[in-house]
C-alpha cells in the first residue's frame, strides 16, 4: 500500500524521537570523554605556569568542541556542517567571566581542585549542547536523514521505486526497517553530530576522548614553549635591572622577599604571560578575536591587575 500522510507524519516521529534520545545519550558520551581527556592530560612542565594553564582550559573549552568540526580534508571537499561547529563552538569558546578569573589568578587552586571545577563546567556545558542539538535535529532529520532513510529503503526493497508503495504494512514496521537496516545512530554521528569523522556507535566516549587527548597534549607543548620564552624575558628584565646583584631580604607589604622576586612580580604585572593557543582541530578562522586570543589576553591582564 502507498503511505499515508498520517503513517508518514508518525513515521518521522518515531524517527524524531530516536534520533533525539540518541543525541541526548551521545552528549553525555562527549561529556564523559572530555573529562577523561582532562584526566589524562599532561600538566604544564613549569609549575610557575599551572595558574596559566588552568585558566586557559577553565576559561576556553575550544579543546572540547574540535571533534564537531570536519576533517580538513573533509571540509575541502565540501562535506561540512560548519554553521553547527561553529555554534558549539561560540558556546564552548568562552566560559569563564574575568572576575573568576581574576579570583583564581589571586588565589590559584591545587590541579585537582582545578581539574574538579573543569568537569562541573563540562557537565553544564553538557546540557546546554544537548539542547542546542536536539533544538536542530527537527530540520536535518526533515532533509538530510529522511532522504537517506528513503534510498536505504529503496536499495532495501522496502519502498518500490516505481509508485513509492509500502511493503510493510505500517509505519512502525518500516521504522523496525529503519532501525535494523539504516544504521541510524552511525549517520547521525557522522553526518549531523561528528560530521565527516570516523566516530562509530560503538567507541564514541573512547574515540572522542582519544581526539580530545591529542589537542590537549599538543596545545600544551606549544604552551610549555610560550611560557619558557616569556620566563627568559622576564630573567633578562630582572638581570638588567641589577635584580641578581642585590643580596639580603627586602620587605614588601609585611613580607619578606628579595629584589629578584619583586622585580619578577614587576615584569608580571607589566608584561603578563598571554599565551596565543591553537587547537588544531578547529578552523583557524575560529580562532579569531572572539574566541581565544583576546579574551585569555583580557582575563590575564585583568587578573594581574
Amino acid at each position: 500500500m502507498a503511505i499515508t500522510h498520517a503513517e508518514h507524519d508518525k513515521l518521522k516521529q518515531f524517527m524524531a524521537a530516536e534520533v533525539k534520545q540518541f543525541i541526548k545519550e551521545t552528549m553525555l558520551e562527549w561529556a564523559i570523554a572530555a573529562e577523561g581527556a582532562v584526566a589524562d592530560a599532561h600538566d604544564p612542565e613549569d609549575d610557575d605556569s599551572d595558574v596559566y594553564w588552568l585558566i586557559s582550559l577553565l576559561g576556553n573549552l575550544l579543546w572540547a568542541a574540535t571533534v564537531f568540526f570536519p576533517p580538513a580534508a573533509v571540509v575541502a571537499e565540501g562535506v561540512s556542517s560548519a554553521s553547527m561547529s561553529t555554534k558549539v563552538a561560540s558556546m564552548l569558546g568562552a566560559t569563564m567571566a574575568a572576575d573568576v578569573a581574576r579570583k583564581m589568578w589571586q588565589d590559584p587552586p591545587a590541579t585537582d581542585q582545578a581539574k574538579e571545577s573543569l568537569r562541573d563546567m563540562i557537565s553544564a556545558k553538557e546540557d546546554e549542547l544537548r539542547t542546542l542539538f536536539v533544538k536542530e535535529a527537527d530540520a536535518w532529520i526533515a532533509s538530510d536523514l529522511a532522504n537517506y532513510v528513503t534510498n536505504e529503503m529503496l536499495a532495501a526493497a522496502h519502498i518500490t521505486p516505481d509508485s513509492g508503495t509500502l511493503v510493510d504494512q505500517n509505519a512502525e514496521d518500516l521504522m523496525k526497517s529503519v532501525l535494523e537496516m539504516a544504521n541510524l545512530e552511525d549517520y547521525t554521528l557522522q553526518h549531523f553530530l561528528f560530521p565527516g569523522g570516523s566516530i562509530t556507535s560503538g567507541n564514541v566516549s573512547t574515540a572522542l576522548r582519544k581526539l580530545m587527548l591529542v589537542e590537549l597534549n599538543r596545545a600544551l607543548a606549544d604552551f610549555n614553549r610560550q611560557f619558557r620564552s616569556w620566563k627568559k624575558d622576564r630573567t633578562i628584565y630582572v638581570a638588567q635591572n641589577g635584580g641578581f646583584n642585590a643580596f639580603g631580604p627586602v620587605m614588601k607589604d609585611g613580607r619578606v622577599t628579595t629584589r629578584a622576586e619583586l622585580l619578577e612580580e614587576e615584569y608580571a604585572t607589566k608584561n603578563p604571560f598571554t599565551p596565543h593557543i591553537r587547537f588544531h582541530g578547529v578552523p583557524p578562522h575560529i580562532h579569531g578575536p572572539q574566541w581565544l586570543t583576546m579574551p585569555m589576553n583580557r582575563i590575564l591582564q585583568q587578573a594581574a591587575s
